[in-house]
């Protein structure tokens, strides 16, 4: 495999040190049954080909995958991939929180989140790592990202907010990152942190309510790390009773941390509960305005 094609033009790494260049990072990605092969073929070059090369790839292949993807694992070996097979479909959350076992059993600086359907950019790592190492104080980075469709065209930059403050208020009424987009530091998992598999598909909402609710330090950078793939079952994943639920219990369990809105929290959980449970052609257009709204810069929306 070459690299050319995501490195080409990039800069000097900012550490310059060897010291720097041998934190310990971490990648944890699950691939589901029945993924996309083109996508993810995409997704494991763009983390193979990372300008920060210090890392070790954990691939939980989550359930019987095809033949498409058997093929380009076996035609990528690289020394950094570690892949774990599952006999049956688990769910993001229980492979993730495997891998993290298996992890934190070796020991990282570093976890970095992918996903089998988005692409990183270059230098997403090398970026983010040394905004880690040197703010001390942050537990947890995110970044932009920039949506594509199912054919890759660029949709939209989505942000975040930056600061912890402004995170931590709003954790009610928003999701305070795109997981594919976070990096945290080792300490997190090694204090025994995981990823909570009561909820479906909000697992990384709950992930990041339990963290704050310890004291862990949150911040998005603004520079987008990654392409984020917003395809045709984005939204039929994201609506019905079942994820609705579990994603008003992790919005009202998040009420009870110091320094969240809690006026504004309670109407915007009861509205996106509601919202949730509508036909997905009218939540893709609400979708759709909030998105529109939410990439013009109303990072209070997200």
């Amino acid at each position: 495999m070459s690299c050319d094609l995501y490195l080409s033009g990039r800069q000097d790494a900012v550490a310059k040190s060897a010291s720097d260049r041998q934190k310990r990072v971490a990648v944890l990605m699950s691939v589901y049954k029945g993924a996309n092969a083109q996508w993810f073929k995409r997704a494991l070059d763009s983390i193979l080909c990372q300008s920060w090369s210090q890392f070790d790839l954990y691939l939980m292949l989550d359930g019987p995958q095809n033949e498409g993807v058997m093929k380009i694992l076996r035609d990528a070996p690289d020394e950094r991939l570690r892949t774990i097979k599952s006999a049956q479909n688990q769910g993001l959350a229980r492979s993730l929180n495997r891998l993290a076992d298996i992890a934190t059993g070796i020991g990282y600086d570093f976890y970095a989140r992918m996903d089998a359907d988005d692409i990183a950019l270059p230098r997403r790592f090398e970026t983010e790592i040394l905004y880690l190492m040197n703010h001390p104080d942050i537990d947890v980075v995110g970044s932009a990202c920039l949506e594509i469709d199912t054919d890759g065209r660029e949709l939209r930059r989505m942000s975040k907010p930056s600061s912890n403050s402004e995170l931590k208020a709003g954790l009610a009424i928003r999701n305070p990152f795109v997981h594919p987009t976070v990096i945290m530091r080792g300490k997190i998992f090694e204090a025994g942190f995981r990823y909570p598999t009561d909820g479906h598909l909000v697992e990384d909402y709950g992930m990041w309510v339990s963290l704050q609710r310890a004291g862990f330090i949150f911040a998005n950078l603004d520079e987008p790390t990654l392409w984020f793939r917003h395809d045709t079952s984005f939204l039929h994943r994201r609506r019905g009773l079942r994820h609705a639920w579990g994603e008003l219990v992790v919005r009202a369990r998040s009420l009870t941390i110091p320094g969240v809105s809690r006026i504004a929290g309670a109407s915007i959980i009861l509205a996106t509960f509601l919202a949730k449970l509508l036909p997905t052609s009218l939540l893709g257009l609400i979708y759709k305005i909030h998105r529109n709204l939410y990439s013009q810069g109303d990072k209070n929306l997200a």
